[in-house]
């Protein structure tokens, strides 16, 4: 529902609209609802509550939410940002976004050869969030006119950060639940939701910034009426040029000015999300993966089963 209401929001339906409104309230009960379910079920429910009693679990997976929601900002209109204001096809639009996949794998390579001499997980968090941070905040500084060097040179931050941090949050999880087996899948489903739940949601909230950005930018920039952006953006990506040199050749360069402003002000989402990130793996404890661990969820297995035969019995 909350990705439904931001999709339409500014769109299909104004914001202050009962449909839109609807599905924020709709969503809010609906996750209130849930929430005093598990907190009910506790140790029982589809997602343990056990799992939030530690800072590594609890951390781990909000730092999941955020980073890869903001590394999907990115992937997704770079290409955009590629076709429109670069005049690229397709497959050149992809062939431009190697250096991001090259770099994001060579970023794996070396975390895994490397992560279990540094003994702390904390460090690549850190790195690898302030990487994509960087990264996206050189996106905001693209213009019509940014040579290739610069969105080259960019994306190799963006795919260090994400090869370097984006799979320690299932290790960490791993990790501080390693005395407890029973939860460590349910641990590793609990972040790879958070993972792709973040990437949507992330995805939405940028979606509504591009829409009503873009027809801000259209209007004020370019001087276009609402029939001719209505006919640009159901033209879609690959046929704005087209379509701005057919029926309004005498602002294509303003058109592509909006477009390149509207897709660089979406970066700001990422910025935030993946600064917030590197702020929560503050609160992460540093442990080293080379000595036994401190329990810091404050409980046993035989107290786990003790509660849960108690539970039973209710």
């Amino acid at each position: 529902m909350v990705m439904l209401a931001l999709q339409w929001g500014g769109g299909e339906y104004p914001w202050n609209s009962a449909t839109v409104i609807g599905l924020f309230v709709g969503f809010a009960v609906t996750m209130a609802a849930f929430i005093c379910w598990e907190c009910y079920m506790g140790d029982q429910a589809m997602v343990p509550i056990v799992l939030l009693r530690g800072r590594s679990t609890m951390l781990g997976i909000a730092f999941a939410f955020l980073f890869l929601g903001s590394f999907v900002i990115p992937v997704y209109y770079l290409p955009e940002w590629f076709q429109i204001v670069k005049s690229a096809s397709p497959i050149r639009s992809g062939v431009m976004l190697l250096p991001s996949v090259c770099t994001q794998i060579f970023g794996s390579l070396v975390c895994g050869i490397l992560a279990k001499h540094l003994r702390y997980y904390n460090t690549w968090l850190f790195v690898g969030s302030a990487f994509l941070c960087i990264a996206n905040g050189l996106y905001t500084t693209f213009t019509v006119s940014s040579p290739s060097a610069a969105w080259i040179g960019y994306q190799i931050f963006q795919g260090l950060g994400c090869g370097f941090a984006a799979q320690i949050p299932l290790l960490t999880v791993q990790f501080a639940l390693k005395n407890r087996p029973r939860y460590v899948p349910i641990g590793i489903a609990t972040v790879l939701f958070t993972q792709y739940f973040g990437s949507a949601v992330m995805q939405s909230i940028g979606g509504a910034i591009f829409q009503n950005e873009l027809k801000r930018q259209l209007q004020d920039q370019a001087s276009l009426d609402n029939a001719q952006i209505e006919m640009l953006l159901n033209a879609g990506t690959l046929r704005v040029r087209e379509v701005s040199v057919q029926a309004f050749p005498d602002h294509l360069a303003d058109i592509i000015a909006a477009y390149n402003k509207s897709i660089t002000t979406i970066f700001y989402l990422p910025i935030a999300g993946s600064a917030l990130a590197f702020i929560l793996v503050s609160g992460i404890p540093w442990v080293n993966t080379r000595s036994p661990q401190k329990d810091d969820m404050h409980y046993t297995e035989e107290t786990d089963d003790l509660q849960s035969d108690k539970k039973t019995a209710v």
